[in-house]
């Protein structure tokens, strides 16, 4: 029997599972990739969503001071009044970001109402020590300051 005869099948069957072990590293590979790639996107696509809120709560100042000159009409303001202004503002955020968007925040903060809600009342408070708005409390007005 001729060596080539012997080595011939032999180097065939190594060469078919060497491609079959090449093959599945590649798709393992390309798993790993793909899977990289969909963490990019979400990353990405969550990026965008919180910066797309931080610009609308950056814009909503106007509609705050609108609010507090318009609550603040009697001469007071009171603590229902700011919640009222935060609700607002809130509302209008959300009706601007869309589903979308309200589905990636919650995957990614949870609760984001309240986690809006967290984000918006600094901002009033701060319009409203900023103007120096009274703020009735139990019926007695204070100033709030910066």
């Amino acid at each position: 029997m001729d060596t080539l005869q012997v080595i011939w099948p032999v180097a065939i069957v190594i060469l078919g599972i060497t491609v079959a072990q090449g093959l599945r590293l590649v798709k393992q590979a390309t798993g790993h990739l793909k899977e990289s790639a969909k963490a990019n996107a979400f990353s990405a696509t969550i990026t965008h969503v919180l910066d797309t809120v931080d610009t609308l709560l950056q814009n909503a100042s106007l509609t705050i001071i609108s609010d507090l000159k318009e609550k603040t009409a009697d001469g007071q303001l009171t603590k229902d009044e700011i919640e009222q202004i935060i609700q607002h503002v809130k509302q209008n955020t959300l009706a601007v970001l869309g589903d979308d968007a309200k589905i990636i925040l919650e995957s990614f903060v949870g609760d984001y109402e309240k986690w809006l809600t967290d984000k918006i009342t600094p901002l009033v408070n701060r319009q409203v020590a900023v103007q120096q708005l009274p703020v009735a409390v139990d019926g007695v007005k204070k100033i709030n300051k910066v």
